[in-house]
C-alpha cells in the first residue's frame, strides 16, 4: 500500500454517490462533515474504511456506507496500479 506522491498518483473517482441523511439527524438539523480513511485497490475498489473525525453515531454509519460503495480509477506507480491509502471528507449539508 502506498500514499500519494513520491512518485503515487492519487486514484480518480469515477462513482461517489452521497450518503443518506437518517432521519433523526435530518430532524436535528445536524451539519458538519465526517473525515474518513480508506485504501482504494488496485482495482479501484474502496477498503478498510476507518472514521478519523466523528460527526454523529448514525451520520458516522453513513459516511461509511456510502463510502465502501465508491469506484476509483486506480491510483498509479511506474505506471502500474497500485493500493493507495486516502483520506476524505463526507458533508452533511441540510438546505
Amino acid at each position: 500500500m502506498y500514499e500519494v506522491g513520491n512518485g503515487v498518483t492519487a486514484p480518480k473517482p469515477t462513482y461517489t454517490p452521497n450518503p443518506e441523511y437518517v432521519d433523526r439527524a435530518r430532524k436535528e438539523k445536524i451539519n458538519g462533515s465526517v473525515v474518513l480513511s480508506m485504501i482504494v485497490t488496485a482495482e479501484g475498489k474502496v477498503r478498510d474504511v476507518k472514521v478519523i473525525k466523528t460527526l454523529d453515531r448514525d451520520l458516522d454509519k453513513q459516511a461509511v456506507a456510502a463510502v465502501r460503495t465508491w469506484r476509483f480509477e486506480p491510483g498509479l506507480k511506474n505506471g502500474e496500479a497500485v493500493a493507495v491509502l486516502l483520506k476524505t471528507e463526507v458533508m452533511f449539508r441540510l438546505y
